[in-house]
């Protein structure tokens, strides 16, 4: 069992700074890698879902020592034969190939729901000249609008819709009307209503 969990954690070390960055640091060429190892790694996960022999490796180990095991290993055990069961390891071989194609199909989708949300996310953002307007607002959110300005070449404060940004507004500015507006392109975010409006659909 060590081998194969080991084999787990270098995919994950692997993996998991790539699926990060690709959350928050997105780009075109970022997406488009991202894409393109998601129905490799489904098909991986799958098919270890679908191994009998490794599901009858993990058995032999629970039928011969699981009354001697330390209760972690035991859960660890246990926890992995639940997820055989649950990924269809005794499905006929013509349902593994549909469930196969059914993972790579939801992998594609939830990907492309994500992009949505992010897009329209990144897309949406609030000039501010007027201080006042922004009163209440912590001063680490003050200076990240504000270099968003500068980059911008622009003058006064750039709010953008990321998240600490939204919960600084929602949380601690008082103007109702600029919280009213985050709020809407918040709760909007990749849908056919809000600021953009059928633009990133996931209803569709």
């Amino acid at each position: 069992m060590a081998p194969l969990e080991g084999m787990h954690h270098r995919l994950a070390r692997a993996w998991s700074p790539v699926g990060h960055l690709n959350g928050v640091m997105n780009s075109d060429e970022l997406r488009a890698a991202y894409n393109a190892c998601l129905p490799l790694l489904t098909a991986y996960h799958t098919e270890l879902g679908h191994n009998a022999g490794l599901c009858a490796a993990y058995q032999a180990v629970m039928d011969a020592e699981g009354t001697t095991l330390a209760p972690e290993q035991r859960k660890v055990v246990e926890n992995a034969l639940r997820d055989f069961r649950l990924a269809g390891v005794s499905l006929p071989p013509e349902r593994k190939q549909r469930f196969g194609a059914v993972m790579e199909r939801l992998a594609t989708v939830q990907s492309r729901f994500d992009e949505n949300v992010l897009d329209a996310t990144n897309a949406w953002s609030r000039h501010i000249t007027d201080e006042r307007e922004i009163e209440g607002l912590p001063a680490n959110a003050r200076h990240r609008a504000r270099e968003a300005a500068a980059v911008a070449g622009k003058d006064g404060w750039m709010l953008s819709l990321d998240p600490p940004t939204y919960q600084a507004v929602m949380t601690h500015c008082a103007n109702e009307s600029l919280r009213r507006d985050f709020y809407e392109a918040w709760v909007t975010r990749a849908s056919d209503r809000g600021p953009h409006a059928g633009q990133w659909d996931n209803s569709r």
